[in-house]
């Protein structure tokens, strides 16, 4: 086999079987994106700092757990201060071993960890507040059907979610109150900061090495056993994307509200401007 066929091959390959995963990392970000910008026009830099009470503190918290658990030295770490200087709301200075693999890779964790911790914090949060599961309705996607059928499913995923979410929140009162609150500053700042994806890069370039390999000998393997290896990564791609849509429900959920916040400020707004005209 040509060795250019051979490496883009594994690369389709390896994109395939975590295209779910890719998919739902764009759609989530795009969404928390809408999300932030609304309520940064509304409540402006002071508001989106407020929030942050919070979402920062859950954030470096995150953050601080991975260090702890690939063994980083953890040299300073502030879970919530506000710098007009960098923008920054908090921050867990590290250093790691470089010739260490465990802790290399551990920088993507490091990195990703907001994230990662803030699927159960939503969890948590959701089914102490409104009694629902989260990871309840996240059944198992088929992929028998193909590419079309599955982003469908995805999509079914999400809006009964959206729809249970909605009615556990109008129906719980003063406790679906706080879950918007809370879930809203959890939710503006989940996501991964510049900084922490640009230092994520190489435990992210050493596990894509890793996986590379491990899909190159599957290829270099017998048929049966390349498909068997390749079935096996994207069923666990589809199930772990299942579950995360539940995020997506909130995420939803999140930008309907900042939308009506944003037309509400706007109307005040307008209102104001033509009271103080008379």
């Amino acid at each position: 086999m040509d060795s250019f066929l051979f490496v883009l091959e594994v690369l389709l390959t390896m994109v395939v079987s975590f295209s779910p995963l890719i998919i739902y990392f764009v759609i989530s970000i795009s969404l928390q994106k809408i999300a932030f910008n609304n309520f940064y026009e509304c409540i402006g830099y002071k508001g989106v700092v407020a929030t942050g009470i919070i979402g920062t503190t859950l954030h470096e918290l995150a953050h601080y757990f991975f260090c702890k658990l690939f063994r980083f030295r953890v040299i300073d770490m502030s879970l919530y201060r506000p710098s007009s200087v960098d923008n920054t709301l908090g921050y867990v200075s590290y250093t790691y071993n470089r010739t260490s693999v465990l802790q290399t890779i551990g920088l993507f964790w490091v990195g990703y960890a907001p994230f990662i911790f803030g699927v159960f914090y939503l969890w948590g949060l959701t089914y102490l507040l409104l009694g629902l599961n989260l990871f309840g309705y996240a059944n198992e996607l088929t992929s028998s059907k193909g590419v079309e059928f599955i982003v469908y499913q995805l999509l079914e995923h999400v809006l009964l979610g959206f729809e249970a979410l909605f009615w556990s929140v109008y129906y719980a009162g003063w406790a679906g109150f706080i879950w918007v609150m809370v879930t809203s500053s959890i939710l503006l700042h989940m996501m991964p900061s510049v900084p922490d994806i640009k230092g994520s890069w190489p435990g992210f370039w050493l596990m894509f090495l890793i996986s590379f390999v491990g899909f190159s000998v599957a290829v270099l393997g017998f048929e049966s056993d390349y498909r068997l290896y390749v079935d096996s990564v994207y069923t666990f791609s589809l199930s772990l994307t299942a579950v995360l849509c539940q995020i997506l429900s909130i995420l939803s959920l999140l930008v309907v509200f900042s939308f009506l916040i944003k037309k509400t400020a706007r109307l005040i707004a307008v209102l104001y401007s033509k009271c103080r005209k008379f």
